[in-house]
Parts: structure tokens; C-alpha cells; sequence
């Protein structure tokens, strides 16, 4: 018997502590639910919003400065902040079945 390959998930190291709080607030602020509508203006608003937030704190924590000194904590409060400035205010749709049940 043959041992299963290792996967790339498999050897990842184990994220946690601020850096993992701060790629599940990326996350929230990138993954809003779906609209009604795939056209829906407000939904592509807040899109690009929120895009443009997350890259601005990366490129905080990026940057070769003294004005945030790489602190993951407080873009973990800045980027809450930031969602809470732009709510969900669209028409949510249905969630699409991804199981491949639906066909």
C-alpha cells in the first residue's frame, strides 16, 4: 500500500493569531453576499469600495515607513471600521447550488 501524496495544504504552516484575524476580515470585506440582480449598480460600488480599502491597508502594512509600522492589529480594527461604512444595502439573491445537484 502506498501512502497518499502530500498536498500543498498539507505542508502549509498553521496561520493564526493576528495575521489569520486579518486575512478572515480581508475575506468578509471580499466576499459579500451576491446580489439580486448580477448588474446591480450598488453591488459593483461596494465591490470596488471595498477593494480599494483592502488594498489600502495592505499597502500600510507594506510600506518601508514609520506611519503604521506593521501593525496587523490595527487594520484588523481599521478594515471592521471600513465594512461597517459600507453595509450590505442591495438586494441579496439566492445562494447558487454548487453542489451539481441542481441541473
Amino acid at each position: 500500500m502506498s501512502a497518499e501524496p502530500e498536498t500543498q495544504h498539507d505542508r502549509a504552516p498553521e496561520i493564526t493569531g493576528p495575521v489569520r484575524e486579518y486575512l478572515a476580515v480581508i475575506l468578509d470585506a471580499l466576499n459579500p453576499p451576491a446580489p439580486a440582480r448580477l448588474d446591480d449598480p450598488t453591488f459593483r460600488w461596494l465591490t470596488r469600495d471595498r477593494i480599494s480599502t483592502v488594498c489600502t491597508s495592505i499597502r500600510g502594512l507594506l510600506a518601508d515607513d514609520d506611519r503604521n509600522m506593521g501593525d496587523v492589529t490595527f487594520d484588523v480594527g481599521w478594515l471592521r471600521k471600513q465594512i461597517e461604512h459600507t453595509p450590505i444595502s442591495y438586494e441579496i439573491g439566492s445562494t447558487p447550488d454548487t453542489t451539481g445537484g441542481g441541473q
